[in-house]
């Protein structure tokens, strides 16, 4: 049995052909709940708790923080459990005209939901040759140098060893934290690794996004080889569906969330059901032109808070309809 103390993670739908959708993470606080908003930016300012559901709202129970960016954060007067047990509705309003509805999500308890770090992350670099990585390094980097070199991460969750087998995976969101960037207004996607990878041991020297003195050892992977010394990549780092799973506009140093698709579900679920293709993510930035690299914090980062997390709602297997 789940606990109401758990996190609750709501999906908000689209409204109105208003083009805005994303996610909502309610945390019980005491007495009060963190209610975080993250949506599609630049849509909505105005947003709410409503009595109700999202097919029939009812008056303002509480009030949200402005919405305009991508993530907003607030604290209600309303434990964690009245507004689960209750009915209730986040709602997400046109600026300037409260009558207009751009996106909602009904509050209900999850069935299950798992919080992960990265099992793997590792940085691939354009340059120096090559072969090197950033393991063990404090960042991640994706996009391109102001030299037009490539950056490009990677990122695996062991996923089988949080969630038990036969689960039905609902949502997922994958949250990673922007320290430096040299990029104007950037999108970055996340794609599907088709080919396994193994994690490299080096650290480059000072902020990290040159690759100095980060040589691969046999065993790295590099942007050139899975495994350094033994199995290439098919071409540099091209294993991975061209069709990104999610995509972020990210612009400028702050959390960034890609919120739950019909494909980052199938990508879980995938990993889920077969273990064995579990090869996790390619972060990728704009590689058209130079000067759209951006620097996010790694799992190696001494800013906790800023370390990657991915949130998997699910139904466990003996939930699953059909099931005793």
């Amino acid at each position: 049995m789940i606990s109401n103390s758990d996190p609750t993670f709501i999906v908000l739908d689209e409204m109105n052909g208003s083009g805005q959708t994303g996610s909502v993470t309610l945390s019980a606080r005491g007495d009060q709940t963190g209610v975080v908003v993250s949506a599609t930016a630049d849509i909505s300012a105005l947003a709410h708790i409503h009595e109700g559901s999202c097919a029939e709202l009812g008056g303002v129970a509480h009030e949200l923080n402005d919405t305009s960016e991508s993530i907003s954060s607030t604290t209600v007067d309303a434990t964690l459990d009245s507004l689960i047990d209750g009915r209730f509705a986040v709602n997400l309003h046109t600026d300037g005209d409260p009558g207009v509805y751009n996106s909602c999500g009904d509050i209900k308890k999850a069935l299950a939901v798992a919080s992960l770090g990265p099992s793997g992350d590792d940085t691939l670099y354009q340059s120096q040759g090559d072969q090197t990585n950033n393991e063990a390094g404090e960042w991640l980097f994706a996009g391109a140098t102001r030299e037009g070199n490539l950056r490009r991460s990677l990122i695996s969750f062991d996923i089988g060893a949080a969630i038990l087998a036969g689960p039905t995976v609902t949502t997922v969101s994958l949250t990673l934290t922007v320290s430096r960037s040299i990029a104007s207004a950037t999108e970055i996607g996340i794609h599907t690794l088709l080919g396994a990878w193994q994690e490299g041991a080096a650290d480059a020297l000072g902020n990290e996004g040159s690759g100095a003195a980060a040589e691969a050892t046999d065993g790295d992977v590099t942007r050139t080889h899975r495994v350094f010394g033994s199995d290439a990549w098919d071409t540099p780092v091209k294993d991975f569906s061209p069709n990104a799973s999610a995509t972020v506009m990210v612009n400028g140093r702050r959390a960034y969330a890609w919120d739950s698709s019909s494909q980052l579900v199938a990508d879980v679920q995938a990993w889920l059901d077969d273990p064995s293709g579990n090869f996790g993510w390619l972060i990728m930035g704009d590689a058209s032109k130079n000067q759209t690299a951006n620097r996010f914090d790694s799992s190696d980062s001494p800013e906790a808070s800023g370390r990657t997390v991915l949130v998997v709602e699910y139904r466990p297997s003996e939930l699953r309809p059909g099931k005793a």
